[in-house]
């Protein structure tokens, strides 16, 4: 009896479990009004009303990537659309969530290929 509890709680930690489309929209939601700050994922999960282990299970279904690696992309998309007008690399990095400047160059780097002085002049020409 006990090994089949076992097994069935097993079952289900190995089933894929996705966010709702109402849950998925909160949490989209969430991110793109806080991409400009340091979030943690408790409150992300916290915004989906989950656990932060599920949370991150059924956001990694759902989104095919890491909530934190979610919001490093649409950190990076915002910083994009920054690095179009003449605000200094710190404004952008800063706005965009970053910590500093040489965290927001590598990432953007690591994502892009580029850094985002060689885009931002790429963008200009």
């Amino acid at each position: 009896r006990d090994l089949h509890l076992i097994h069935t709680l097993s079952l289900q930690d190995a089933l894929p479990i996705w966010l709702s489309p109402s849950r998925k929209k909160r949490v989209l939601s969430y991110i793109e009004a806080n991409v400009g700050r340091q979030v943690l994922l408790t409150e992300i999960a916290h915004a989906a009303a989950l656990s932060p282990y599920h949370f991150a299970r059924s956001f990694r279904v759902t989104m095919g990537m890491s909530p934190m690696r979610y919001l490093l992309s649409r950190r990076i998309i915002a910083a994009t659309i920054m690095l179009k007008t003449t605000l200094p690399m710190i404004t952008v990095a800063l706005d965009c969530g970053f910590l500093s400047q040489s965290h927001f160059c590598t990432a953007f780097k690591e994502s892009t290929g580029k850094t985002p002085s060689h885009y931002r002049k790429t963008w200009r020409m």
